[in-house]
């Protein structure tokens, strides 16, 4: 996980760092639970349990928590898969060298990066957890992610699926576009800074630590040469299309199986950045896609103006040329022993790998050799016990591996198993059940909206029947009505001929109107105001 510093004038020597924890009194094996005595043994070497024959390694204390294994180690210090005690998680931890915790400046700066980086929350980028400082030793806890190592998978040499670099290289630019609209750059990306989880979502790690590494430096080259954009090399003013350039160079790197720029030292390989552009990808891999070629190769622009401008622009471009290439193919397995030529050595050198999948990685140191500590059973032992309690223990293992034992454990299963049978029966016929009433109640609700339905098309079609009955008796009466009043204008004029005087006619009585009563509508008889009622209201 370390940053790669180069220098064009000299080459420093790689050497292990050293980083001051606490050693731990005892370890208890993973496997059979024997606890071993390793208080004068170095943290990190191996041991073997003196019962089962299991080799672990023996962890170290820092402050709250225990760091089970040294993942690697750089200038600026070591990478730890830990755990945290106090929060019963595991996690990655960085831990820096005491000179750089006593450069106050330094510390403060790099905290504030760090809180930075921790409140963007960008599934593309590896999450801080928190900041610390134990032994004048600054340190940085962060996710530990659980899946496979883009820099094993590109040193491997194999021609990696174009959906595949392309989707890795869509989710870094995603979370390079978060940082940036933070105020951040990242200042280093390479394949050994990318991680996948363990769905192949690609994450980056190592923010802002090369930007810091740089703080006090006149001379030299910050970065790896491989991937370093040209405009840091000739020291100009950096911005996101640094990132931008380091990106591409990455994105080639996997699809043609070896960097953009090769040569022998450094300096060959920062010269053939200034004095020439990227050599065209379709020439090393005839079968790339167009598209895909053109992407990188505008990343790759030695010119900062004929680069991207900014993530949005290249994040468009990556989206289309996913959506073409359609799903990747699966990608899995990546191991090779094929040396590496990046890093800070010159000529590569071997790595060891880290026995943790996926987690934050960085330069480790040669391997170191295995040390055993074998506890013998019987005869000269190699470290007195400690106490009477280790043979009471040795003692109650041997008398729980008797046949005895062995049968007890047994008949405890087997009454384990037909307990578990006994409520998964009865849990299958409680649910038949509820299954049966449930289709009952549905069957009756269904009955009864039918009962409904029917009582209510039956009233319908009888109140249609009065309605026509009471519109035929209606008409009748207007009609005789009508010819009565027809019959009295014709007296009445008669009268007046004869007599010379209109016709004097008795007032009608006035009655009393019956009170109204409510109308019962059924669905046929809402009709619409000049119906067959029309004419009684004019």
């Amino acid at each position: 996980m370390e940053n790669n510093t180069e220098s064009p004038q000299s080459q420093p020597e790689e050497k292990i760092v050293e980083v001051q924890t606490d050693r731990v009194p005892t370890l208890v094996c993973g496997k059979c639970g024997c606890e071993i005595d390793v208080a004068d043994l170095d943290p990190f070497v191996q041991v073997e349990c003196p019962d089962c024959s299991n080799i672990q390694t023996v962890p170290a204390k820092l402050g709250p928590f225990l760091l089970l294994n040294l993942i690697g180690t750089g200038g600026m210090g070591g990478v730890y898969y830990a755990k945290d005690e106090s929060l019963g998680r595991f996690v990655a931890i960085k831990v820096m060298l005491k000179s750089i915790g006593e450069n106050k400046q330094f510390v403060e700066s790099f905290k504030r990066e760090a809180q930075a980086v921790a409140r963007l929350n960008h599934p593309s980028i590896v999450q801080i957890y928190s900041f610390g400082q134990e032994k004048g030793q600054p340190y940085i806890v962060m996710e530990l992610v659980s899946g496979q190592r883009f820099d094993k998978m590109v040193e491997s040499k194999k021609a990696l699926d174009q959906a595949f670099v392309m989707k890795i290289g869509l989710d870094i630019a995603e979370g390079l576009k978060a940082a940036d609209e933070a105020g951040l750059l990242h200042g280093d990306i390479k394949p050994e800074n990318i991680l996948l989880d363990d769905k192949l979502r690609a994450k980056l790690v190592d923010f802002g630590i090369a930007s810091f590494a740089n703080q006090g430096q006149s001379e030299g080259i910050w970065g790896t040469p491989y991937y370093i954009a040209p405009e840091k090399v000739r020291r100009q003013k950096i911005d996101c299309r640094s990132d931008i350039y380091s990106l591409g160079a990455t994105l080639y790197h996997a699809l043609a199986g070896h960097p953009p720029f090769e040569g022998k030292t450094p300096i060959d390989v920062v010269k053939a950045r200034l004095q020439r552009p990227a050599p065209e990808l379709r020439a090393v891999r005839p079968d790339v896609d167009p598209v895909v070629e053109k992407i990188i190769a505008r990343m790759l622009e030695g010119d900062q103006g004929r680069r991207y401008p900014n993530y949005n622009s290249l994040i468009g471009d990556m989206r289309k040329a996913v959506q073409q290439l359609g799903a990747p193919s699966a990608v899995s397995g990546f191991s090779s022993d094929i040396t590496r030529k990046t890093g800070r050595v010159f000529p590569s050198k071997k790595r060891s790998t880290s026995s943790v999948p996926g987690a934050p990685t960085t330069e480790l140191p040669p391997p170191q050799p295995t040390r055993l500590v074998v506890h013998k059973k019987s005869g000269a032992t190699l470290a007195p016990p400690r106490s009477t309690d280790a043979m009471a223990d040795v003692k109650k293992k041997a008398a729980a591996t008797s046949p005895a034992a062995k049968e007890q454990q047994a008949r405890k299963k087997r009454v384990a198993k037909t307990i578990f049978w006994l409520f998964f029966l009865a849990a299958l016929i409680g649910g038949g059940i509820a299954l049966a009433r449930y289709f009952q109640n549905k069957s009756k609700t269904e009955l009864g909206q039918k009962q409904e339905a029917w009582a209510l098309r039956t009233a319908q079609a009888k109140a249609d029947e009065v309605y026509k009955k009471v519109l035929t008796t209606t008409s009748n009466v207007v009609a005789q009505a009508n010819g009565a009043q027809a019959f009295v204008d014709q007296a009445t004029n008669a009268v007046f001929l004869v007599l010379g005087e209109p016709l004097d006619l008795p007032e009608p009585e006035a009655v009393e109107p019956a009170p109204e009563k409510p109308a019962v509508r059924s669905a046929t008889t809402r009709r619409s105001a000049s119906g067959p009622w029309g004419f009684l209201r004019a």
